[in-house]
């Protein structure tokens, strides 16, 4: 199905002659009411525009039901300059509508898990949070498309951007340990529950705002998709993302065909999901634990990984059975995680064997499938494939 959005987009982008190319001075203002979502563009011709609306209304939710996004957190430590995944955000519902030729509105419900590391401060005492924290999530974005395409890169980055208010809904699902930072902070807190207004009731709210407040501040410069077409690989990211750039990869170990290229920092309780990847290409994951603990991994068909997902949320054991491989990862070790062509679709599931918390970087690639470059950049000033 990416593959899918993905031709589709780049037909439009192969049409959108007037499309505002890198380096072009700006003349006009750009598309939508947010001047800060996305670089300045020219008007793309009115009828190709529509074209985008009308493609995205109908393989936008196709290609993000059942989507499993990874979720990072500010403050987490991982090697490198890029903030690690540390939850999943599972996207079980998803509506879509034109509102207008021009304007398309999505709708996504979704069940998650993310770790919090937030200071609270209520009623002149300090409060700390820091563990996983479980929700469900309801969020809607009302927006159109702009695009960029840069010639020598051989890039096209294409922009959904918002122009009506994000609007977001969220339900923490799971008890908060509410940590005191001193005994004034106790005794405040023990003279609130005599009021009903409780620690763990106040850290509710507070995370809950907040967590709605970071969703709105990330989905109000709407989404990009950046598609390399030198090597066929497309990514999407919340916000924009500079024209003519590739997102930084966790590892250079499977270069130019991965799945997914990451970070990750598994926490006490945590856990972690990528995918789901189709059944018949054979799935290969590639882990470098950096130190201070091991951890699990499994590979499940994607319903067992949705019920263990649903029983995370909920606060419920998450037992992890039917696994179709398993493997331990210790601490310092390289190795690779592999799975046949099966014939469900697929799910990878991390866990921390011990309290420790685990940072370490992995990728996942098909064992049978290369992606196929839509340009041969071989021949052209372009980086070739091999080294991109």
């Amino acid at each position: 199905m990416q593959a899918k959005l993905t031709v589709l987009i780049l037909l439009v982008a192969c049409m959108a002659c007037s499309c505002r190319r890198t380096g072009d001075k700006n003349t006009s203002e750009p598309a939508a009411a947010n001047s800060h979502s996305a670089p300045q563009f020219r008007p793309m011709a009115k009828n190709l525009r529509e074209l985008m609306i009308d493609i995205a209304e109908s393989h936008a939710c196709r290609y993000l039901n059942g989507r499993i996004m990874l979720l990072s957190a500010p403050g987490a430590q991982a090697a490198g300059s890029r903030e690690p995944d540390t939850g999943n955000l599972w996207i079980y519902g998803c509506h879509s509508e034109q509102t207008d030729p021009n304007t398309l509105r999505v709708e996504i419900k979704g069940k998650g898990w993310k770790w919090i590391e937030q200071d609270t401060q209520t009623v002149g005492a300090a409060f700390t949070v820091q563990q996983i924290v479980l929700f469900e999530v309801t969020m809607s974005m009302t927006g159109t498309f702009d695009m960029v395409y840069d010639p020598a890169e051989h890039i096209a980055t294409v922009y959904f951007v918002p122009t009506a208010p994000v609007e977001a809904e969220f339900e923490v699902t799971s008890d908060i340990d509410v940590q005191t930072e001193s005994p004034w902070s106790w005794i405040v807190g023990q003279s609130a529950s005599w009021t009903g207004q409780s620690l763990q009731k106040r850290a509710v709210e507070e995370i809950r705002n907040r967590a709605v407040h970071r969703i709105i501040a990330k989905l109000e410069h709407g989404f990009t998709i950046i598609v390399d077409l030198c090597t066929g690989n497309s990514y999407t990211k919340f916000g924009t993302f500079e024209p003519g750039k590739l997102p930084e990869p966790a590892t250079d170990a499977q270069p130019g065909d991965f799945q997914v290229n990451s970070r990750a920092v598994l926490y006490a309780d945590s856990l972690l999901m990528a995918g789901p990847f189709e059944p018949d290409k054979g799935v290969l994951a590639r882990f470098e634990n950096g130190g201070n603990g091991g951890f699990q991994a499994w590979w499940l068909c994607q319903n067992k990984a949705k019920e263990i997902a649903w029983d995370y949320v909920a606060d419920r054991q998450a037992s992890i059975t039917d696994a179709l491989s398993t493997i331990t990862v210790q601490e310092n070790e390289t190795t690779e995680f592999s799975l046949p062509a099966t014939n469900c679709p697929v799910v990878l599931v991390m866990r921390p064997i011990d309290g420790t918390p685990v940072s370490y970087n992995y990728t996942v690639v098909y064992a049978h499938k290369r992606k196929q470059p839509f340009i041969d950049c071989s021949q052209s000033s372009a980086v070739p494939p091999s080294t991109r």
